[in-house]
């Protein structure tokens, strides 16, 4: 069921700021959420990680947290070791002055 009012990226930061961490990669897709969110072309998805990255290290003092709890954007695919930035400019029609990663 497609629901049209359904913002995966309000979604999103609410899970975040609940503490889920946004580079855990299940078994299932063996792709971490950054990577999965450049191949299906969710750029609202992108920028919301990269805004937890921004509000979550201006806010915290302790390095280590910060590093757990930030979205790695320097990850590749294990099967083509694609980056964010490959898959990224894989997808059709790209505007890449409208993504702001």
């Amino acid at each position: 069921m497609h629901n049209q009012n359904f913002k995966m990226h309000n979604h999103q930061r609410i899970i975040l700021k609940a503490g889920v961490d946004p580079n855990f990669a299940t078994d299932e897709t063996r792709k971490r959420p950054v990577l999965l969110a450049a191949e299906k072309g969710q750029w609202k998805v992108l920028q919301t990680f990269k805004q937890h990255n921004y509000e979550y290290g201006a806010s915290s003092s302790d390095s280590v947290s910060f590093k757990q709890s930030t979205v790695n954007f320097a990850v590749w695919t294990k099967d083509s070791d694609e980056t964010v930035l490959h898959l990224a400019l894989k997808r059709p029609l790209l505007r890449l002055h409208q993504v702001h990663i």
